[in-house]
């Protein structure tokens, strides 16, 4: 099966009103023991404000995803993948991660 890992979450303040959180994720499978990078995944996400999006993961498996235009009294905010497709492979989880506001 493929396998979901977070790679960096970081979040900054573009302006003051706002904030904005990013998250880059890798997709892999394992190999024998060895995690292979997934070229081409198809990544289906959703943010916990109900914001949803996809993206295809580069040559090293890995894609970003940002999320701007977040309330300042939100303290933060979650990332969901939800799905995850690549012929050959499966995914059966639901990987997520919380990302704070910056200070």
């Amino acid at each position: 099966p493929m396998l979901v890992d977070f790679v960096e979450t970081s979040s900054y303040w573009p302006n003051k009103g706002s904030w904005a959180a990013s998250v880059t994720f890798e997709v892999t499978y394992d190999n024998g023991g060895t995690a292979t990078a997934i070229e081409g995944a198809m990544v289906s996400f959703s943010w916990s404000d109900g914001s949803v999006g996809m993206c295809t993961t580069d040559n090293s498996g890995q894609c970003t995803a940002t999320l701007s235009g977040i309330s300042k009294k939100a303290d933060s905010v979650i990332f969901t993948v939800d799905s995850v497709s690549a012929s050959g492979y499966d995914y059966t989880g639901s990987d997520l991660v919380t990302v704070n506001r910056p200070e």
